[in-house]
């Protein structure tokens, strides 16, 4: 899954990795019962919001711009496929952007960036996003490759990819502002782990999905927003769709968008 914040403002954002906290089932390499060292997350998607002053139109290639922020130009990048007129307003996710603090890796290709199935124009290296991504109003499904972990100590949870489903209002996103929790890490179980997604006013009703991918099958868990905005995923039980395989697991998936398309 926004799949973000800054480096520089201590933390993406599903984004997202929030999808492990609600069980992922794997072989039996753990132990039932047990649920040694978990790995704590922090994060969230903060964007920023420019307007193009020349039409963007979407093509086979991604479309490299400069915008006004702050006073300051800045690079951005409008995705394949993405159309923007004159004068139109973009989202902006910025340069540097991690999906969570300390995510680690985008070594394959090396972490290409798909939105709606075409190149981005950006990459996800070492857990940051390079350079900024610029998404005018829509929809949008945005996958990057990993393999990713998340590490705490000793204890690491490792991703193949993780894919994200949100809306653009062309201002902000439907990605989460805010992600605190635990999630289990490699070869161990997912039990009690629990983990807390909120989100910004303007999409601060309806449900958020996740869906994780793993060698034994597939688990998807939906949730309503609650009246503080949040999305909060506890695994309640320990079965066998809690245990994480020791190779981690192969998709994590997150959908949050707005009741109507903005």
């Amino acid at each position: 899954m926004s799949f973000w914040r800054k480096r520089i403002s201590g933390l993406v954002a599903v984004a997202l990795v929030t999808g492990s906290i609600v069980g992922c089932g794997g072989g039996l390499d753990s132990l039932p019962g047990s649920n040694p060292v978990p790995v704590n997350v922090d994060g969230g998607v903060n964007t920023q919001s420019a307007s193009v002053t020349d039409a963007v139109v979407g093509g086979e290639d991604p479309t490299t711009i400069l915008v006004n922020i702050g006073g300051s130009n800045e690079v951005v990048v409008i995705p394949a496929g993405v159309s923007v007129a004159a004068g139109e307003s973009i989202a902006v996710i910025p340069d540097g952007t991690e999906a969570i603090a300390g995510l680690q890796g985008g070594s394959r290709d090396p972490g290409d960036v798909f939105i709606n199935g075409k190149k981005s124009g950006v990459k996800v290296v070492n857990g940051q996003l390079h350079p900024a991504l610029g998404l005018p109003r829509g929809r949008y499904t945005l996958t990057a490759e990993g393999p990713f972990t998340i590490r705490q100590g000793a204890s690491v949870l490792t991703m193949q990819r993780v894919s994200f489903t949100f809306d653009s209002n062309g201002h902000q996103t439907s990605l989460p502002n805010e992600i605190h929790g635990t999630i289990p890490s490699n070869g161990t179980n997912n039990w009690t782990n629990s983990i807390t997604a909120t989100f910004l006013p303007a999409y601060g009703d309806g449900t958020a999905n996740l869906t994780i991918t793993h060698t034994n099958g597939t688990l998807a868990r939906t949730v309503d927003l609650d009246a503080q905005k949040k999305a909060t995923f506890t695994d309640f039980r320990d079965d066998p769709q809690s245990h994480i395989p020791a190779q981690g697991v192969d998709l994590v998936s997150f959908t949050h968008v707005g009741t109507s398309l903005p």
